[in-house]
């Protein structure tokens, strides 16, 4: 029974990730709520065949049935992206779905919800280096207010629930304030912001933390496979690692706490 319910999950992943890579798109050519779905070098209007996740990019061969061109890979990467990330929140929500309830099943539309909104931030970010506000600030208000409504149903809500991203963020805007945005850009602190209120401080710190290890081990493969030294002028874009380390720190539970103790014993 489990599996028929992470297949429910998984599948209704990759439908939300077929929709998020249109937002991304949209985003882009600002026309994000106008029209049918098009094909971006023929503009032919695509049929539902055409927009089945994952399966229309492997039957039509990664190409337009239209015009042939190449579809990008972000695609079918979203969506299977997506759907893994359903998955996982599923499994730690609501565990072995036997004692599922409706606080369970909030918490699971609310994550998804700010999950797939960082998904869009960071997609969009990998292919233009910079996160839309249109997004962002959705993201902003939906990890101050929804954290809110979970304290105040659970323990209470306290002082720190109001000020946790400011205190998470602080020391990144004054990086950025006094580099003058040019070691760390200002949508990256706003998204540092949002993991405060979102996972609380000291998972906020280790969501920062893990964003910037996964952030270094990109650049050092880079250079390696490239075998080229980035240089200042380098682009790479840092809103998806933080993203990473914001999932990892609220599917695992890690803490500040967790790597003190590591590397203190």
């Amino acid at each position: 029974m489990n599996f028929i319910v992470y297949v429910f999950f998984g599948l209704l992943g990759l439908v939300i990730g077929s929709f998020l890579n249109v937002v991304v798109l949209r985003l882009h050519t600002k026309k994000i709520s106008k029209g049918r779905s098009k094909c971006i070098h023929c503009n032919h209007v695509l049929s539902l065949f055409d927009l089945v996740p994952i399966l229309s990019y492997l039957f039509l061969m990664g190409r337009c049935q239209y015009c042939k061109v190449k579809i990008s890979k972000q695609y079918i990467f979203v969506e299977s992206l997506t759907a893994i990330i359903f998955i996982l929140l599923a499994c730690k929500i609501f565990g072995d779905f036997g004692y599922a309830n409706m606080f369970d099943l909030l918490q699971f539309v609310t994550y998804s919800f700010i999950f797939s909104l960082l998904i869009v931030l960071s997609v969009y970010d990998s292919r233009h280096f910079i996160l839309p506000w249109k997004i962002m600030r959705i993201f902003l208000v939906s990890s101050f207010i929804l954290p809110l409504i979970f304290a105040f149903i659970g323990d209470g809500i306290t002082m720190t629930n109001f000020v946790a991203g400011f205190i998470t963020a602080l020391p990144f805007w004054a990086l950025w304030y006094f580099s003058q945005g040019r070691l760390i850009g200002f949508g990256d602190v706003q998204l540092m912001c949002g993991f405060g209120f979102l996972l609380g401080i000291s998972q906020g710190f280790t969501a920062i933390m893990l964003g910037f290890w996964a952030g270094a081990l990109f650049i050092f493969l880079k250079m390696i496979f490239s075998r080229k030294i980035l240089d200042g002028k380098t682009q790479i874009p840092f809103g998806p690692f933080l993203a990473i380390g914001a999932f990892l720190a609220f599917i695992f539970d890690y803490n500040l706490s967790i790597f003190m103790n590591i590397f203190l014993n």
